[in-house]
């Protein structure tokens, strides 16, 4: 049996102070969490956001020189401005961009469906675009098949002092006449401005009575609109075979709420009310080609002319059209000529 030990009592462990304070735990971390509050170096993000008064400038000083840019092209052939603005590019690319919405439109809807309205197709044609609010004030479905430049339907050809009759409207052209125009611009505000004058073309005078019951605006700016290459109007004067596309008017104006006409087409903005009856004036082309053209090959002229008419009725809508109607004529109809 082993010797019993005699050596010093080995000492006893102490006990663990933290641990007689067990609870304090909880409340330590209360104080560990204020420790982040020396951290505040992190509010360092408004300083960061300083900059942004600086951007905020520059946004407000953009419209302005926009302004100033577009209000400086009001005048027609003037030179584009070098900032801002809306470059002419833009202008007839939108022109151009909604006549190809036209063109698609011919083979939009009826393409897909059997339920054809008996019209002719150049009698209703999509009231899509234009300056003036369409015969219904809202946009419709395309409603035409065809080709924009296809023969038109007897009843929608007349000569001088003729009668047209289509979608409601009875029109009566008067008389065709060759001289100057006298352009003008309107704003938003109602101000008008000449816009000079323009060489010799020719000159229509129609007599329109509305036999709907809505108020519409038969003749558009857009209508009338300039011609390029890419973007070919429907409005044009056809002599022998050969197509001179569009009218004189710029459209769309670089600036929103104003509007080009020719002195004589003032009052087209004024909608013509159900059974009133007013005389309008269709303006030709300014292409110096036209009239050389005429002396040469004059003695079979057709001028299409596009219109704003009644509305037609489609899978149990009212759907906003327009029309082409046409005037034959020769070189020794043409006043002044």
């Amino acid at each position: 049996m082993p010797a019993p030990y005699n050596g010093p009592a080995p000492a006893q462990y102490p006990s663990p102070q933290p641990v007689a304070a067990y609870p304090q735990p909880y409340p330590a971390p209360q104080a560990a969490y204020p420790a982040p509050a020396a951290a505040q170096p992190f509010q360092a993000p408004p300083a960061a956001l300083q900059p942004v008064p600086q951007q905020v400038e520059e946004v407000t000083e953009a419209p302005a020189a926009k302004q100033q840019a577009r209000t400086g092209r009001l005048k027609p052939g003037s030179p584009a401005a070098p900032t801002g603005g809306v470059p002419k590019p833009v202008l007839y690319g939108l022109a151009g961009y909604a006549l190809l919405m036209t063109i698609l439109a011919l083979y939009g809807l009826f393409m897909k469906s059997g339920d054809v309205p008996p019209d002719h197709p150049l009698s209703i044609i999509p009231d899509n675009f234009g300056e003036f609010d369409n015969a219904q004030r809202k946009k419709g479905a395309a409603v035409i098949r065809g080709k924009i430049d296809g023969p038109l339907p007897p009843n929608q050809v007349a000569q001088l002092n003729g009668t047209i009759e289509v979608g409601g409207l009875e029109i009566v052209p008067l008389r065709i006449e060759k001289r100057t125009l006298d352009l003008m611009t309107v704003d938003a505000k109602g101000t008008k401005q000449p816009a000079g004058s323009t060489a010799s073309t020719l000159v229509m005078r129609v007599k329109v009575k509305n036999n709907t019951d809505l108020a519409l605006c038969p003749f558009d700016p857009a209508f009338s609109r300039k011609g390029s290459r890419d973007d070919q109007p429907v409005t044009r004067v056809v002599v022998g075979t050969e197509p001179f596309a569009g009218g004189p008017l710029v459209w769309p104006m670089s600036k929103a709420g104003s509007r080009q006409f020719e002195k004589e087409q003032e009052r087209d903005a004024e909608p013509l009310k159900p059974g009133e009856t007013r005389e309008y004036t269709v303006c030709a082309t300014t292409k110096p080609e036209l009239i050389p053209a005429i002396k040469k090959n004059g003695d079979k002229i057709m001028w299409r002319v596009q219109v704003r008419r009644g509305p037609v009725a489609y899978n149990g809508k009212s759907v906003p059209v327009t029309a082409i109607f046409g005037v034959e004529f020769s070189r020794a109809d043409i006043q002044n000529f």
